[in-house]
């Protein structure tokens, strides 16, 4: 039988186990999102309180790791941020029944009544009815056409005349349309700024939660993105309307597939739909040059993604409670009594 062992860490070693993270990633869902590079910098940003890394090799290779933090005296949880579309998650296994959860309750410290495992890709992990599985979002991806013509002329017809229609009435008031891809990384920290800067003008500012290079969640986005062009793997997308800047996607790059982690554009020039044709128009420079294959999304599926054509999947949540009955009928009870109040 194969010698199997759990190490417990705190989070301040995640460093020393980068290389193994990154071959368990290479494994299983292969992300850009859940490789040691992007959690580092999740780390840095936000981890607020404890942490501890839960490791679990088999004949010395890595096949389990999680980051978890202890969320109420009974009650732990995956370590999930607003700018993690995963939960910080790997596993070799990609079932999520009650034997996995068994041997994660005897390695954390204290007692476990209940565990919180968030975004996961159905991709991967695959849903037990042993567990509480809860949806979470519907998101998509798309496979780099080989031939951009063939694949443009498979949109909707009313897709692609209202992106000529844009284009044509661009052309006609003598607008100049350009995609730049900013990859060094002395030029990420401007970018960024100017992403937050289109941010700032649109609902996400009445909310407070639009990026800005001096708030918490800017200096992630600087410093993460500045780490991954340091190793030629960002790309910041830059659509301009003459010297006005309409629209910008922050991506990231691991093997052949670009992740797409946030997009925004000018309202004040909503109506060519910049951020559609900026998209268009790299989708070609893309299949064009060969490189990259796949396109991530990981958001939820808007309109927009389906009507560019995209492979839908789930994320979702899961539960386990020691005494998955008890709970289930807690949830039942709770939920009638919302259901009865709100009536």
């Amino acid at each position: 039988m194969d010698a199997i062992k759990w190490h417990l860490l705190p989070v301040s070693e995640f460093h020393t186990i980068h290389a193994q993270w990154d071959d368990l990633n290479q494994s299983t869902l292969n992300q850009a999102v859940l490789s040691a590079l992007f959690v580092q910098s999740l780390i840095n940003t936000f981890a607020k309180q404890p942490l501890y890394i839960l490791c679990k090799y088999e004949s010395g290779c890595l096949t389990f790791a999680g980051i978890f933090e202890q969320t109420s005296n009974f009650r732990w949880a995956i370590f999930q941020t607003s700018q993690g579309p995963l939960g910080a998650i790997l596993s070799k296994s990609n079932m999520l029944n009650r034997r996995f959860f068994a041997e994660i309750n005897q390695q954390l410290p204290g007692t476990q009544l209940l565990f919180d495992l968030t975004q996961l890709d159905s991709a991967w992990f695959e849903q037990s009815d042993g567990v509480e599985c809860l949806p979470y979002i519907t998101t998509g991806s798309l496979k780099v056409p080989e031939d951009f013509d063939a694949y443009f002329a498979s949109l909707s017809k009313n897709t692609r005349q209202n992106i000529n229609k844009a284009k044509n009435r661009l052309n006609r008031e003598g607008v100049t349309i350009e995609l730049s891809i900013v990859t060094k990384p002395e030029q990420i920290k401007t970018y960024i700024a100017h992403y937050g800067e289109l941010e700032s003008k649109g609902w996400k500012s009445s909310l407070g939660t639009a990026v800005n290079v001096d708030n918490e969640q800017g200096t992630f986005y600087v410093d993460m993105m500045t780490s991954f062009a340091e190793q030629g793997l960002a790309q910041i997308w830059c659509y301009k309307f003459n010297d006005d800047i309409v629209a910008v996607d922050l991506c990231i790059v691991h093997g052949d597939t670009v992740t797409i982690l946030k997009t925004t554009f000018d309202e004040g020039f909503a109506r060519y739909s910049p951020a559609l044709l900026m998209k268009v128009d790299a989708y070609k420079a893309m299949s064009e040059q060969g490189k990259i294959k796949r396109i991530e999304y990981y958001g939820k599926v808007m309109d927009w993604h389906r009507r560019l054509i995209c492979d839908e999947r789930a994320l979702f949540h899961v539960t386990w409670a020691k005494n998955q009955a008890l709970y289930r009928s807690l949830n039942w009870l709770k939920n009638k009594i919302s259901k009865s109040t709100s009536d």
